[in-house]
Formats: structure tokens, C-alpha cells, sequence
């Protein structure tokens, strides 16, 4: 079944729907838990959430599964020998710093983190492979897997290289002053004014049109399957809006100069911890020339009119490209062999197939339109 961006998304009558289009719910964003951050530092809370919490094993980020293709979660009572001798919220995070010991097992065990509280809606487990089914259960995989990769890189300090510890329920880190294993005090650290935060990478990827609003450009890697193109990407750098960095990734990957930029939505890609934030931009004219010498990125790009390009919507797999860029063989009934296909484009599950689909289907010129249909 396609992925459907609408489903459980407000209602196209609310006044933003009606000026600015109708909301969409990109794969992995739409997790049911509440994360009750302002929680995370009371132990108290935590400690009482243990005994009827359900929780996800990982190990080197791979989920525990029950079968080939679904995932298990466990009980406290069948984690109960593992998290019983990590002394979990048994006190608070300042007693916690305060009685490190990089020798006790307590600061080196298992990294655990809470999610948030999922209201009382029973989960059986979610699919590994089929995820389509099963949109919000995702999103608590893609939260669980960004966590506790960001603790897996994290475990010493950036500004001291002291051990760091987890505190506020696996969600942030701290530097702690004092090691009781160690005679020697710490050596100072400019860290400790404040704590280490989870770090989340903004990209932006984007689908850009041409001056006549009748092409769309897409690029291809050279490790991806045959025929298949994507819209372009990159990460945001330091003190760079949007706006820049589309022209400036959109620029360096393909020599196209990109003008006006709106923002169309966005997606969690816990790869490790991206979140990918989707736009859609108009190329200027006299700058639509394709150049692929600069960053050499790219192993083609071209400009596709918009017709081609609904046609191969349609037969879109979101699973011809793994999630490091991988090369996937994907053979579907009905859909033809790789030969028989010329563009292959990602499936509904990835942010790229909606900003494709917003310029083909014309979306997002559904506000001007109508303010020139007044006119």
C-alpha cells in the first residue's frame, strides 16, 4: 500500500491549510509518544515508570526481533537482572554526578533512554522491512535509534576528553568534576558550565524547477541501481540559512543557480540523527546550465519534464536505495526489470518522493494560482 503523507494530518479546512496547502506527515515523524522532556530530570517520575514500561533492545543499533520481520519488545521483569544492577533513577542527576566512579559497572553499563509515554495504545511490535504499515511505530524506532547512537559517540567530553556520563534520561550528557577512582581532581573543562546536548544534523534536500515551472532537476550517484535519480541534498554549515544552503548545495553539486526557496516540510532520518528539512526552489534564467565539475558529487543530473516524471511516481520503491546510499536490487511485479525502466525515483516513505510530487502535481503553486484566478 503507498505511503499516504495525509493520514492523520489536520484538517485541509484550518486557515493555514487553506493559505499555504495541506500538512504533511513525512515517514518517521509521526511517533504517538509524548516525550514529556520537562520530565526527563525528575528521578522519581522515571523510577515509577519502570515496572509497566516496554522496552526495545538494540545492539550496534539493530532492533531485537520476535520473527524475521517484526520487532520485540520486552518487559521490565525480563530486563529486570540487566537494569536492576544499573541503580536506574534510584537517585537524582546532581547525586549521580557527584558520586562518579569510572571503576563502578553502574557508569559503564548499557545505555538506557526514555521515549516518552504512548497514552496507553498497545503495540504488538512493528516490521523491520514492511515499516509502511506501521508509520508511528517508526517513529519510536527512529527516536530510540538516534539516541542511543548519539550516547555511542559521545562517552568522552569534546573540550576535555574526560569520560562523560548520561544524565535527564539518556537525552543529554555531562563532564562530571570529580572521579572518586581517581586521586588526581579533574582537569578543569569549559563543558562543565553547561551540559552536552543530543546533536541533531539539519540537511536540506530539495526539488528544484526550472524559470518556466515545467522541469524539475534530478541527480544520480553512481552506487545507486540503474536509472535511478533523486532530488539533490546536503547538510546545513555554521551560520548558513535555508535559503543558502539550497543555492549553495544545489550550486556546488550541479552548477545550477537557484533564485526564490519556500520551505515544504520536513523528516526525521535516524541515520544517525538527521533531520532532512524539504524545499522546493525556482532556478534563475540564464542559470539553468548543468556543471557537474565542481564538487563532483554527482554522477549525473539533468533536467526532466514533468510528465516523465509522474510516470515514474508511480512506480517509485522507496527500497532501491538503502539508508547509507546503498545499491538495492528491487524487482516488483508489474513494475518491469531495470532495463525496462528509464527514471527510478524513491517511494513515498522518503521526503524526496513528496517534494517531487508537490512540483509535479503542483501543489505548491496552489496559493498563487488561486490569487491570480481573483485577479
Amino acid at each position: 500500500m503507498p505511503y499516504d503523507p495525509y493520514a492523520g494530518a489536520l484538517p485541509a479546512t484550518t486557515p493555514l491549510s487553506k493559505k499555504y496547502g495541506r500538512e504533511i506527515i513525512n515517514y518517521f515523524s509521526d511517533s504517538p509518544l509524548n516525550r514529556l522532556s520537562f520530565l526527563r530530570p525528575e528521578t522519581p517520575f522515571l523510577r515509577s515508570c519502570l515496572p509497566c514500561a516496554r522496552f526495545l533492545p538494540l545492539n550496534n543499533l539493530l532492533p531485537l526481533t520476535s520473527s524475521p520481520s517484526r520487532l520485540a519488545f520486552v518487559s521490565y521483569t525480563e530486563l529486570a537482572p540487566l537494569l536492576d544492577s544499573l541503580d536506574l533513577y534510584k537517585t537524582t542527576d546532581e547525586e549521580w554526578i557527584a558520586e562518579y566512579d569510572s571503576v563502578d559497572p553502574r557508569y559503564r553499563g548499557a545505555s538506557v533512554v526514555f521515549l516518552g509515554l504512548d497514552g496507553g495504545k498497545e503495540k504488538k511490535g512493528l516490521y523491520t522491512r514492511s515499516l509502511r504499515e506501521h508509520r508511528e511505530t517508526a517513529g519510536i524506532l527512529a527516536q530510540a535509534k538516534s539516541l542511543i547512537d548519539w550516547n555511542a559517540r559521545n562517552q568522552f567530553c569534546a573540550a576535555c576528553g574526560s569520560k562523560t556520563i548520561s544524565v535527564q534520561a539518556g537525552t543529554k550528557r555531562v563532564c562530571p568534576p570529580t572521579d572518586k577512582a581517581s586521586p588526581e581532581p579533574r582537569p578543569s573543562c569549559l563543558s562543565r558550565t553547561g551540559i552536552h546536548n543530543i546533536a541533531v544534523y539539519p540537511s536540506v534536500i530539495m526539488a528544484i524547477i526550472n524559470h518556466t515551472g515545467d522541469k524539475i532537476l534530478l541527480g544520480r550517484q553512481s552506487r545507486w541501481p540503474p536509472g535511478f535519480y533523486s532530488t539533490l541534498a546536503g547538510f546545513l554549515e555554521p551560520g548558513e540559512s535555508l535559503d543558502s544552503a539550497v543555492r549553495r548545495e544545489t550550486w556546488e553539486e550541479s552548477g545550477v543557480r537557484v533564485g526564490r526557496v519556500i520551505v515544504h516540510s520536513s523528516q526525521p532520518w535516524p541515520y544517525p540523527a538527521n533531520i532532512m528539512i524539504g524545499c522546493i526552489g525556482e532556478a534563475v534564467k540564464g542559470g539553468e546550465e548543468i556543471n557537474l565539475g565542481y564538487e563532483k558529487e554527482l554522477e549525473d543530473a539533468k533536467w526532466w519534464g514533468m510528465e516523465e516524471v509522474r510516470r515514474a511516481l508511480g512506480s517509485a520503491d522507496w527500497r532501491a536505495i538503502g539508508s547509507g546510499g546503498e545499491r538495492k536490487e528491487v524487482e516488483e511485479e508489474g513494475k518491469g526489470t531495470e532495463e525496462e525502466i528509464k527514471l527510478r525515483l524513491p517511494g513515498g516513505e522518503a521526503i524526496a518522493h513528496q517534494l517531487i510530487s508537490a512540483v509535479v502535481e503542483g501543489y505548491y503553486m496552489e496559493k498563487e494560482l488561486k490569487e491570480e484566478a481573483k485577479i
